[in-house]
């Protein structure tokens, strides 16, 4: 098997470490400005000019950058090192259902207690938070980023760079565009075009002494 190189060395990377414990991570990567530190989490650092002196058929490399400016930093490392030959591993987690007619590419973390169904289509570099629903025949696009139960129903697209926050959600047959933001707890039920933005309504909030608190829990 091949060593694992994770390029960056914040929490995301820190993450990738922890659930990476079945490979040998022998180094993170940082570009070269950022060089600051030898180890993170007692794991030689390593900025990406030495990185590019190494032999590529002895690593395997994995981007572990956060979904921040709708995934376009981690979108654009990924995109500069394999213009630069080098290959890429991926990590689905064993506590996932993943049906064995679906396909996932490559730098792609994909986390436990998925539910990802037949003739599902994960391109690369898709980030997937713990314990979301994929539908049959769905395609979610590179770069993309899904929080925690999010819900794509069937035979829907989602376009390159998209983020979905916890608890949204897709129509079946629904086609998103690329450079969409998804908020916490939205219901998408039509089609949105590039860079479109759905948010849900916010909870209303009373206070502990407010008349309408003490009746709606006078009722529970």
């Amino acid at each position: 098997m091949k060593k694992t190189i994770i390029f960056g060395n914040g929490e995301f990377a820190s993450i990738a470490k922890y659930y990476l414990s079945d490979r040998e991570v022998k180094y993170f990567c940082v570009d070269d400005q950022f060089y600051k530190e030898e180890t993170f989490e007692n794991t030689t650092v390593i900025p990406q000019s030495e990185l590019l002196k190494m032999d590529k058929n002895l690593y395997e490399l994995f981007v572990s950058l956060s979904y921040k400016k709708m995934n376009t930093i981690r979108a654009n490392k990924y995109l500069e090192l394999k213009k630069l030959g080098f290959k890429f591993t991926s990590f689905v987690h064993k506590k996932s259902y993943i049906s064995d007619k679906s396909y996932i590419g490559e730098n792609c973390f994909i986390l436990e207690n998925q539910n990802i169904q037949r003739n599902v289509k994960i391109q690369n570099n898709v980030f997937m938070w713990s314990g979301n629903h994929i539908g049959h025949n769905s395609i979610i696009k590179d770069h993309t980023y899904l929080s925690s139960h999010v819900v794509i129903s069937g035979n829907c697209e989602i376009g390159n760079n998209c983020f979905f926050g916890v608890n949204s959600s897709v129509k079946d047959d629904t086609l998103i565009g690329n450079e969409c933001m998804i908020g916490m707890g939205a219901n998408v039920i039509k089609n949105l075009k590039d860079g479109s933005v759905a948010i849900s309504e916010k909870s209303q909030i009373y206070g502990p002494d407010e008349k309408v608190s003490k009746l709606i829990k006078d009722k529970i």
